[in-house]
């Protein structure tokens, strides 16, 4: 019978004060372990959301046959959601302003309108939001002030990089 090799026990202060090779061993292990997890996961549940999808079909289906928009059962109620998708895009419609040369497109367009109609719709229409490197460049050029109307906050966060 093959000999044993015998663990050595990790002192107290091992324990207590890991290294920081320690503690970067032991968070790849984890990563592994849960990723390996994960993706066994995801593929025990694979036939199960397949199968989900496929009853989606069929009811769309159904729904598309019978032409009802809701059918309500002992089991439960089907329902049919039209849900809209949007996006700026150079092919959506061109937006002409008053006395300029050729129509605008994709964004310049949607900013034109929203300006030229701020007050019926334009306010509600535009979502801004601060470009992270946009903001990081300004800031770089101006000795650290963030544009007007911006509030930034800074977060630490440890990286871990496998070697």
């Amino acid at each position: 019978m093959p000999r044993k090799k015998q663990e050595v026990q990790p002192t107290v202060d091992q324990v207590l004060n890991p290294t920081a090779e320690q503690l970067i061993e032991e968070h790849n292990k984890l990563d592994d372990w849960l990723k390996a997890e994960a993706k066994r996961f995801g593929e025990f549940c694979r036939p199960y959301k397949d199968r989900l999808e496929a009853i989606g079909n069929q009811l769309l289906a159904l729904s598309n046959t019978a032409k009802w928009e809701s059918i309500k059962t002992d089991a439960g109620t089907a329902y049919r959601s039209t849900l809209l998708n949007v996006s700026v895009s150079p092919e959506g419609l061109p937006y002409a302003r008053e006395g300029q040369e050729h129509p605008s497109v994709g964004r310049e367009a949607l900013l034109d309108f929203a300006l030229d109609s701020w007050d019926d719709i334009g306010n509600d229409l535009l979502l801004i939001s601060a470009q992270k490197d946009a903001v990081k460049k300004y800031m770089e050029d101006h000795e650290g002030k963030p544009p007007p109307g911006v509030k930034v906050g800074w977060y630490t966060r440890i990286n871990i990089r496998r070697s």
